[in-house]
């Protein structure tokens, strides 16, 4: 009440020259140890901002993760620019640098790179930006799940040439509503992200006159200020309340490394620090007698389930299959998209489209889960007691592991959830 009283009273709710949104974003340029902030209304916003400012335009490709949310393939649409899908690690759920590396190859109109940090666990970043520097493309970060998350105590967000945030409600760092922003030590990139969220309007970093002319086509995504005062109260309670995630996410992991090796926790490399969007678990079925391992986690989720434990798979198919992205090989609907500047590439696309180089992938979306319910991350860590309840429900499933065992063995039905998928449609016809 207190901030929103300070807000009410204040009258300060236009974003333009807003001293106090500017006091916040000096605020996280301290934080991050970065030179520029810039909030914007979303995280979507950010990456969009961020890759018109990195000049990627149409025909341009840039490669993402085939798993991940798929905001940032849909702010390459945007531009009017070619999403290329990189396959996973199995171990870390990141973009595989090595599996890049082959796509720079192959593809010879590579902008930028998109390396997501999943479930809150940064990326290899310092082989990526190597990668990035040795093919002249720009790196871009996408930091929705991972605000905080270090590699040798260096923020994500601060390795590439832009890095983007995400602090709606249900992030580390949360604010009221939707809110995104940008970080970089790029004056030009600084400056040309926020042209963009102010109808491309001249603003340059230092000068606080405001100017009417629009240099190029821009958007209105100026952040709430309500939500970065919001924010400033939980910036000045975030290293508390990351610690209380760590110290029960490491309880949980300590548990499944001691009493079983068919659950796997997350990894931690040396020098990386995790901040646990989700807390997700593999299930590694090599030394059990397990038919189907895809049928054995449904089973491990509904047994949870049954003792008032929620789970969920987050993710259940690539982002490649989206139904937007295979409208492509749709004569009728091909023309709609960026893919046209480029048709000579068709068939290489078709390929990176499809399932055959993206087993990492497939066996990710089949083979883990995360603890905690739709929109529950990352709350379900704060409270101690949530983890004791967890650990009983696994300690049920070791103590009674050859029951489980027969009974999956024995249930003949088993679907993927990637075959689940259901087709959609929408007033202008239907998906294929």
């Amino acid at each position: 009440m207190e901030i929103l009283n300070e807000y009410l009273s204040s009258r300060e709710f236009v974003s333009n020259k807003n001293d106090k949104i500017s006091e916040i974003e000096n605020d996280m340029s301290n934080f991050l140890h970065t030179k520029y902030f810039s909030f914007f209304d979303s995280g979507a916003s950010a990456i969009h901002s961020a890759l018109i400012a990195c000049n990627v335009t149409y025909g341009d490709e840039v490669i993402v993760p085939s798993w991940t949310f798929a905001a940032p393939a849909f702010q390459v649409l945007r531009v009017g620019a070619i999403p290329i899908f990189a396959d996973i690690k199995p171990d870390t759920y990141n973009i595989d640098e090595n599996n890049v590396i082959k796509l720079l190859n192959k593809f010879k109109k590579v902008k930028a790179i998109i390396a997501v940090h999943m479930q809150g666990y940064p990326c290899n970043l310092k082989k990526i930006r190597k990668i990035a520097d040795d093919y002249n493309i720009k790196l871009i970060e996408d930091c929705a799940q991972a605000f905080g998350a270090k590699i040798d105590d260096k923020y994500v967000g601060t390795y590439g040439d832009v890095g983007c945030f995400s602090f709606m409600p249900v992030k580390q760092l949360a604010s009221c509503g939707e809110l995104g922003g940008i970080c970089t030590n790029n004056v030009d990139l600084f400056n040309n992200a926020n042209s963009v969220k102010t109808y491309a309007q001249k603003i340059i970093e230092g000068d606080y006159n405001f100017y009417y002319n629009s240099f190029t086509y821009g958007y209105n995504y100026k952040p709430s200020a309500l939500n970065c005062i919001f924010l400033k109260y939980q910036l000045e309670h975030f290293n508390t309340t990351i610690s209380k995630i760590k110290n029960n996410a490491n309880k949980l992991t300590d548990f499944l490394i001691n009493k079983t090796d068919f659950l796997v926790p997350p990894i931690i490399e040396k020098g990386y620090e995790h901040v646990y969007h989700l807390y997700r678990i593999s299930c590694n079925t090599s030394d059990l007698n397990i038919k189907n391992t895809g049928k054995f986690r449904k089973l491990i989720m509904n047994i949870l389930k049954e003792e008032g434990l929620t789970t969920r798979l987050y993710q259940t198919h690539p982002v490649y299959k989206q139904p937007i992205f295979q409208q492509v090989f749709s004569q009728d609907k091909s023309k709609l998209y960026p893919w046209l500047f480029n048709e000579e590439y068709i068939d290489l696309y078709r390929q990176n489209y499809s399932d055959i180089n993206h087993d990492n992938t497939l066996a990710v979306i089949d083979n883990t889960f995360a603890i905690g319910d739709t929109s529950s991350a990352p709350f379900y860590l704060t409270n101690p007691d949530i983890v004791d309840l967890y650990i009983e429900g696994f300690k049920k499933i070791i103590n009674n592991l050859d029951q489980v065992i027969d009974y999956c063995n024995n249930e003949k039905i088993y679907t993927s959830p990637y075959n689940e998928i259901v087709g959609l449609s929408d007033t202008k016809g239907i998906f294929i």
